[in-house]
C-alpha cells in the first residue's frame, strides 16, 4: 500500500507542470472509492492517470475540497481511511 502511494506521489511530481498549466479550480470530489475519485478527477480535468487498480480497489478516498487547483485536488483525493 505504501508503495502505491509513493508511486502516486512520484507520478504527481512528474505531472506538476501539466497540472499547474491547468490553473482552473475543480469542484469538490465526494468521499468514495479511490478508483471512483480518480475517475471523477480525470473526467473533470482531462488529464490521464496511471495506477494499479488491484491496489486502489481496496482504498476509500476522503474526497477533496472544491475550489482547488487540479494538483491540490489530486492530493486531497488520495487521502484515505
Amino acid at each position: 500500500m505504501k508503495r502505491f502511494f509513493f508511486c502516486l506521489l512520484l507520478f504527481m511530481a512528474a505531472l506538476s507542470p501539466a497540472l499547474e498549466a491547468r490553473a482552473e479550480s475543480i469542484s469538490a470530489i465526494a468521499p468514495q472509492s479511490l478508483i471512483s475519485a480518480l475517475d471523477e478527477f480525470v473526467a473533470r480535468t482531462g488529464l490521464q492517470l496511471v495506477y494499479r487498480s488491484e491496489v486502489a480497489a481496496s482504498v476509500k478516498s476522503k474526497g477533496a475540497d472544491g475550489g482547488l487547483s487540479p494538483q491540490l485536488t489530486l492530493r486531497g483525493a488520495r487521502r484515505h481511511y
